[in-house]
């Protein structure tokens, strides 16, 4: 079906490919026949990666031209075990979020009949929609952690648009949206997420649902049910809203709106809804119990920086080949080669895990020796890019240690509770880390306490710190045993 009613237009969706589903409460639904098949295992990490193709006599270009080439290295993904996970819940998601939505069921015909003969007649009654499961799951991780693009390799098994013709010997002239990806706008408000949501259908469809429901009727309370009416019309399996932590910025109850809509989205059209964000979202997600249940329904993925072991080596090799320079690291061998291995812990020092830095991290370090006609990445260059050109990254990336730092170093001040100290807050790498704007928990005034007590916990709390990379200063101030006097104290 097509926005105002003038048929099918031409789609870029494959061509529909009916397969018998493994759930019996699928069959005979045209949607969920047409998804691709699970990928088994063997089979995902091939799925999921992205290269980009090289030409062997690419490194005998000029610099200038290779130094364009170096930015393919921003687009390669290197499937790691958070992508597995990820894949399997949306993948999960999307089948179970077409039960109960067979648009060829007499029952769905007969609801877009009565929505149609509402829609003409504001004084007709709503429609009930059958009772769904709402099914929502949560992505949260700390800037540059690479959430999106992770988001973006778990879809990339399932085509964005399908398009139907005929099934089971009758026509059926359908475009079916298998997910759609928005941004929290910038304004966080319902209203502009209705025109983002209209647009990016208009353009993977090549409707006209921004002219019909948005440019005629600009008002949010008539826009909000036409958006679930499209996604119910187009078969939208899966909706990712990301950077969530921006509905922080709506005004008043503009957050709660949106939210709300989302809750509604899911219950009664039955749209499994992916939140993704950063620390903040959480919080912003756990105000209202409700919201929260919803969110979470099948969980929450939580992505972390990687730590220097197998996986960020596994990383960096990806990416390693896509050096432009005449005499390149050794890669694609494991164990990594020694002057690899030296490279790769550079990469990590300077990240401090996050694949979207190191991969950052790359191209500026294959900038500058470019720029100074060298042929071979060192760790010294990959040091002084960081230093120089990373400046204002290198501050939020220093404080995101002292924040994951903090987690570790949380257990060892509670450890003087039991002698009359007061405890601080539970932490530990199990714990949930502390909202970015929130302050390291500082110890009230201690109790008189043998001082050998005191000085163990000070030396624990510095060399847990120095496991972390923090100098002792910065330890101890993370601890909660030192404070920082503001003005007017």
């Amino acid at each position: 079906m097509s926005a105002g009613g003038e048929g099918p237009r031409a789609a870029a969706g494959v061509p529909a490919i009916y397969r018998t589903p493994d759930a019996p409460d699928l069959e005979g639904n045209p949607f969920a026949e047409a998804l691709p098949p699970p990928v088994p295992d063997v089979d995902l990490p091939k799925r999921l990666r992205r290269r980009v193709a090289r030409r062997p006599g690419d490194v005998a270009l000029d610099p200038s031209r290779r130094a364009e080439l170096v930015l393919q290295i921003l687009e390669v993904v290197q499937p790691l075990s958070i992508h597995f996970v990820l894949h399997r819940r949306l993948a999960a998601m999307l089948r179970a979020g077409y039960a109960g939505r067979n648009p060829v069921a007499r029952e769905a015909l007969r609801f877009l009949a009565e929505e149609d003969y509402r829609g003409h007649r504001t004084s007709a009654p709503a429609p009930i929609a059958p009772p769904r499961q709402a099914l929502g799951l949560t992505a949260i991780g700390y800037s540059g952690v690479g959430k999106t693009r992770s988001v973006q390799a778990a879809l990339a098994p399932f085509p964005q648009v399908i398009s139907h013709r005929r099934y089971r010997g009758r026509p059926f002239l359908q475009e079916q949206l298998v997910w759609l990806h928005l941004d929290v706008p910038h304004d966080a408000s319902l209203k502009s997420l209705c025109f983002a949501f209209f647009h990016a259908v208009d353009e993977l469809l090549d409707t006209r649902y921004y002219d019909l429901y948005a440019r005629s009727t600009p008002n949010t309370d008539a826009m909000v049910p036409h958006m679930g009416r499209v996604a119910r019309l187009q078969g939208l399996g899966l909706l990712v809203i990301d950077e969530v932590q921006h509905l922080w910025r709506a005004p008043g109850d503009g957050r709660l709106k949106v939210l709300n809509f989302l809750v509604g989205l899911m219950n009664r059209v039955g749209v499994p809804v992916l939140f993704v964000g950063n620390e903040e979202a959480r919080g912003l997600l756990a105000e209202d119990p409700r919201h929260a249940r919803r969110a979470t329904t099948l969980g929450e993925v939580r992505f972390e920086p990687l730590p220097n072991d197998d996986e960020f080596a596994l990383l960096c090799d990806a990416l390693l080949e896509h050096q432009y320079l005449k005499d390149p690291v050794p890669f694609g061998t494991w164990p990594p080669a020694p002057d690899t291995a030296e490279l790769v812990a550079a990469l990590h020092e300077r990240s401090r895990g996050l694949p979207g830095a190191a991969a950052s991290l790359l191209v500026i370090a294959q900038f500058r020796a470019l720029e100074r006609g060298l042929e071979r990445l060192t760790p010294e260059i990959v040091r002084r890019a960081a230093l120089v050109e990373q400046s204002e990254l290198r501050k939020h990336l220093d404080e995101l240690q002292k924040r994951l730092a903090l987690r570790h170093l949380r257990p060892v001040v509670r450890s003087g509770a039991s002698d009359g100290a007061p405890a601080v807050a539970a932490g530990g790498p199990s714990a949930e880390p502390p909202a970015p704007a929130a302050a390291p928990a500082v110890p009230e005034r201690r109790s008189r306490r043998p001082a050998a007590s005191v000085v163990n916990e000070l030396v624990e709390a510095a060399e847990a710190g120095d496991r972390e990379g923090l100098s002792a200063h910065d330890a101890l101030e993370a601890a909660g045993f030192i404070r920082t006097m503001v003005d007017g104290e």
